[in-house]
């Protein structure tokens, strides 16, 4: 399960940053939670079609009593098609009220790849986990073809003349003060998401030997590749 290879424990709080999947990995680790009070939240902002169970952080407070063994949706309020992220003080309000956290700190706008803003991520203060995520599925392809957000920023990090997404893009991505764990906490760990084959599988494996022994990444951050949607995770 994803929980075990992030060693999540009660208390923790996690940041998920970067593109390909953050929702999708962020209620599929609701789902391996279950049994215990955990908070699902962002800080930017987050589609109101994920909101059915959406209760303000308002309303936490006021509810904090009656808070059970649930997964709780909570994010400011509500603003056009989108509810808005909770701060640095709504997160300290209501996190000793649950047992794990989940924060989606990042926008990509349903894009594969993006480029970061000087305020990207947000990462709030009290996070003390950060799970990047990069799709694997579009390793090898040619940049030109695959749809970018913020394409200027993104070139900014790997290269103005780069063309093909590689292993140098996503050193570059990773390691880049201004890219995907820039304002990150702690614990750092990598998910190459939308990995549906044994060939995506051998490449993972041979990205993380490259990363570990050609490029020296941090040796600190730990990998992982699988499919969100589907549950099934791999460990380098």
């Amino acid at each position: 399960m994803l929980k075990d290879l992030l060693d999540l424990h009660k208390g923790d709080i996690l940041s998920i940053v970067g593109s390909g999947g953050k929702t999708t990995t962020m209620f599929r680790l609701a789902e391996e939670l279950k049994g215990n009070r955990v908070l699902l939240t962002t800080s930017t902002k987050i589609l109101k079609e994920y909101g059915d169970s959406f209760i303000t952080i308002d309303d936490i407070a006021d509810i904090k009593e009656e808070l059970g063994k649930n997964i709780y949706l909570t994010g400011k309020d509500f603003t056009e098609h989108k509810f808005s992220g909770i701060s640095n003080s709504d997160l300290n309000r209501v996190k000793n009220y649950f047992d794990y956290i989940i924060i989606e700190a990042d926008g990509s706008k349903n894009l594969p790849l993006k480029g970061w803003r000087d305020f990207e991520p947000v990462i709030l203060d009290s996070s003390n986990k950060t799970l990047g995520i990069i799709p694997i599925d579009i390793y090898g392809e040619e940049l030109e073809k695959i749809e970018i957000f913020q394409k200027d920023l993104f070139f900014n990090i790997v290269g103005k003349n780069k063309k093909i997404f590689d292993i140098e893009c996503i050193y570059k991505i990773i390691s880049s003060p201004v890219g995907l764990f820039k304002n990150s906490s702690k614990e750092k760990f990598v998910l190459f998401n939308k990995c549906d084959s044994r060939k995506q599988v051998n490449i993972f494996n041979k990205i993380v030997e490259d990363l570990k022994n050609v490029y020296t990444i941090d040796s600190s951050i730990k990998f992982i590749c699988g499919s969100s949607l589907k549950g099934r995770y791999y460990v380098y």
